[in-house]
């Protein structure tokens, strides 16, 4: 169980990374990201398209059902574990090295 969590948070990372930062496999993030900017939602949703900690949960909510057999309790955890791993680290890295990897 523990290389799942070490992985899916990983995979978490990757995600959350590619999303924010490059176009994606085929540009499939930036049609993601201009289909978002067209469709009529609050400042609130759209905003969450360039936030990591919400593209984090979201990510992390997709690893999670890649694990096989869990509860639907322990995809929430899993989800939230992995997306506040990414969160750990990204901090750890501005607070160490200066870096902000998500701008």
């Amino acid at each position: 169980m523990w290389l799942y969590l070490l992985l899916g948070a990983l995979a978490t990372w990757r995600l959350t990374y590619d999303f924010i930062n490059t176009d994606g496999p085929m540009g499939l993030y930036r049609l993601i990201k201009a289909m978002a900017e067209r469709i009529p939602m609050p400042d609130w949703m759209r905003e969450g398209f360039s936030c990591y900690v919400c593209i984090s949960f979201w990510a992390g909510f997709a690893v999670s059902l890649l694990v096989p057999s869990l509860t639907w309790q322990e995809y929430l955890v899993f989800s939230i574990g992995s997306s506040g791993a990414v969160t750990l680290l990204a901090r750890y890295c501005k607070a160490m090295y200066g870096a902000d990897l998500f701008e």
